[in-house]
């Protein structure tokens, strides 16, 4: 398959998962979450420190597709996500409870397929005018330094049928663990 066909691909696959994840998280309303208490021990067991996932958007129109896996303001892990289709639309931002076991389960999924390792791969030489492309952030503790890193995956990378494998099964993990909505606020522009 050449480069083309292959980003297409992507692009057909990621616009399937941000359906997921969206339809995941309004059918997931019985997860009610942690608190900050057990957020806290929940936070000292795993390496992740935060998770960002940026749907591919028009730019030209003013999409927003972006999520968010992280500790809030009051110390409970959430996932917030911020949605507009387009530059003279509202933004809506939702946040989702997470559940202890299902963040530990992602926790390690994250780490024993060594997600942070697809950073490496080759640049696609790919560009798209008027495109912002997917892409994901993740900040993980360092045990060799005892700080944090950051690692970055990004849509125009040349990414192996087993890492577009490994891709979906992140996506559909993070779609799952989409708890009970705690609040959801629109914001006019």
């Amino acid at each position: 398959m050449n480069l083309k066909g292959r980003t297409k691909n992507i692009l057909c696959f990621m616009v399937v998962m941000a359906a997921a994840v969206s339809l995941t998280g309004c059918a997931s309303g019985a997860k009610k979450g942690m608190d900050a208490e057990e957020s806290a021990e929940v936070a000292e067991m795993i390496d992740l420190v935060y998770y960002e996932y940026s749907a591919g958007t028009n730019m030209m129109a003013g999409d927003c597709n972006y999520e968010t896996l992280r500790q809030d303001t009051d110390g409970r892990w959430v996932i917030i996500s911020f949605k507009r289709d387009g530059v003279s639309e509202p933004t809506v931002v939702t946040t989702y409870a997470v559940e202890k076991d299902d963040l530990i389960r992602f926790d390690a999924f994250l780490k024993e397929r060594n997600i942070v390792s697809l950073e490496d791969r080759e640049d696609s030489g790919a560009f798209m005018t008027d495109y912002n492309p997917w892409s994901y952030s993740i900040r993980i503790k360092d045990p060799e330094t005892g700080g944090t890193s950051v690692h970055t995956l990004e849509e125009y990378r040349l990414y192996s049928q087993d890492d577009i494998a490994t891709i979906n099964e992140m996506n559909q993990l993070f779609a799952e663990i989409h708890g009970k909505v705690l609040s959801t606020e629109t914001k006019e522009r």
